[in-house]
């Protein structure tokens, strides 16, 4: 990756690599995946979300990302519960694909699965369909932190247990 002149001082990105979680950018592998833990939000597209074009602008998925996460969590792990535990879950990264764009006035469904739940981190599959057409495809790995130390820390075995596959 290169840096763009006089933008300051760039790191390279990191040389390792997630080897316990399949890749973000294989889109295609969301699908064979058996979600283990689900939850689907219509979304009203509103009028600060778009453009000039009535386009959805890019940074809206990410606010949408952000509900679908929210949701999943108060169903199936309040963020109340692991907060007076002293953790948080934390994003480490969101990749995003476009596939046509959303617009003023569509009616979208969102899609937010558990899909992979490892010692440490986790990842998220996410959709965004208007009419039954998948519009974007989202991945998320996050973990937990310490809020006293914010460091990962592992998965509590209670929410290991509580994902576990049947």
């Amino acid at each position: 990756m290169g840096c763009v002149a006089g933008a300051g001082a760039c790191a390279d990105p990191p040389t390792h690599r997630l080897v316990s979680l399949q890749s973000p950018l294989a889109y295609h592998a969301m699908a064979e995946l058996s979600p283990i833990a689900s939850v689907v939000l219509d979304i009203p597209v509103k009028t600060y979300d778009v453009d000039f074009a009535q386009i959805v602008h890019n940074a809206v998925y990410i606010r949408w990302l952000e509900d679908l996460r929210t949701a999943l969590m108060e169903r199936h792990c309040p963020l109340a519960n692991w907060m007076q535990r002293d953790l948080m879950p934390v994003l480490l990264e969101t990749h995003i694909r476009y596939r046509r764009a959303i617009r003023l006035f569509e009616s979208v469904r969102g899609e937010m699965h558990l899909l992979r739940f490892g010692p440490v981190r986790w990842e998220l599959g996410a959709s965004f369909s208007v009419a039954g057409e998948k519009r974007a495809e989202a991945t998320q790995i996050g973990c937990f932190i310490s809020l006293h130390t914010h460091r990962a820390v592992p998965i509590p075995a209670d929410l290991r247990r509580m994902f576990q596959p049947a």
